[in-house]
């Protein structure tokens, strides 16, 4: 009998609890000696009232058992996200890309912070980080490693003219992720609005982008780039349709796991591609939600994904919100591709 490319060996909830909570956008990273981190964003709901905090979890077996979650950042008055957003630099040290926010008064501001104790203390907050001229919101586990003059590099959405359609761009910190700079447009269309966008280093040595789209009918496009970011190719289709797009590469393929929009089957979804993106194929669903999406507050998503030491994989999502109650799951995977 055949396998599939992805089996699923242990199912873990990482969060969750006998009170409702929104538990939601969690970020993953597998640090130097093998302990994994989880952060989420924790609140009584999503974008109702400003509040809510950052916290974090960490696992030392491979992602069974976790610890009882920590508070991180948070605020009374405003609501923090960005925990899905938590970079690892090559010396172990992490970054968070955090969101301040008050749902009142439509002010949001995207500020970094760093840890150097496998993120059980954030040492600062940096100053406020501003690629485009009129809002900005950073996406994805970026290209943390390889690039030249040790510069790292991460999708941002946003736009430069209020109510204009969103775009995505790419920036690039040669600060260790103070400071950003927006080097190249990959996503814009004045008909489309654009948004989380994940790169990926193939192994041919290019950047590959996959872009969610927040218009029906909520296809996923992608591009390439062979000059470090600087110049991207015109952006084609996938042939899926996902919300925030999470790509890695496999032994023999790369993934991309997404919240799934094609109507019908909402979950968390994945395809794959043996030729560097050129075509993909659906490889099944890592999660089926309960009921169908009740606006994005609700809806699951936020995948993330890491190799473990062993060489299995782990990736981890929150649950659809409901009754505003989600939980923040993981999933220890065998490639079989």
């Amino acid at each position: 009998m055949k396998k599939d490319p992805i089996e699923i060996i242990d199912k873990v909830v990482i969060a969750g609890g006998p009170y409702k909570r929104h538990r939601s956008r969690a970020g993953l990273q597998c640090l130097p000696d093998g302990e994994l981190i989880v952060t989420y964003r924790i609140g009584w709901d999503m974008f109702n009232f400003s509040h809510g905090a950052i916290v974090g979890t960490w696992s030392q077996d491979g992602g069974h058992i976790w610890e009882e979650p920590m508070a991180l950042i948070a605020e009374p008055g405003w609501a923090w996200l960005g925990a899905q957003r938590i970079l690892q630099m090559s010396d172990g040290q992490l970054i968070m890309l955090l969101q301040k926010s008050n749902f009142d008064t439509g002010r949001f501001t995207i500020f970094p912070t760093f840890s150097s104790d496998h993120g059980r203390t954030w040492e600062r907050i940096g100053s406020a980080i501003h690629v485009f001229k009129n809002w900005n919101e950073p996406s994805g586990q970026g290209i943390t490693q390889g690039l030249p003059d040790n510069n790292i590099m991460i999708a941002f959405q946003g736009a430069d003219i209020k109510d204009a359609p969103s775009e995505v761009s790419v920036a690039a910190s040669v600060d260790n992720g103070a400071s950003w700079n927006k080097i190249s447009v990959i996503a814009s269309n004045s008909k489309l609005n654009f948004r989380e966008a994940d790169l990926l280093r193939l192994r041919d040595g290019r950047l590959i982008a996959t872009i969610r789209t927040d218009d029906p009918p909520y296809e996923t496009y992608q591009t390439y780039s062979a000059d470090e970011g600087n110049s991207w190719t015109p952006i084609k289709k996938t042939g899926f349709k996902g919300h925030c797009p999470c790509i890695f590469q496999l032994e023999t393929a790369i993934i991309c796991i997404y919240r799934d929009m094609e109507p019908g089957k909402p979950g968390i979804s994945y395809s794959l591609s043996s030729d560097n993106g050129q075509s993909w194929s659906y490889g099944g669903q890592l999660y089926k939600s309960p009921s169908t999406y009740n606006g994005w507050a609700s809806a699951c998503g936020y995948p993330s994904i890491a190799r473990l030491p062993n060489g299995k994989l782990y990736c981890i999502f929150h649950t659809s919100a409901i009754n505003n109650d989600s939980e923040i799951r993981g999933l220890k995977l065998i490639d079989n591709t």
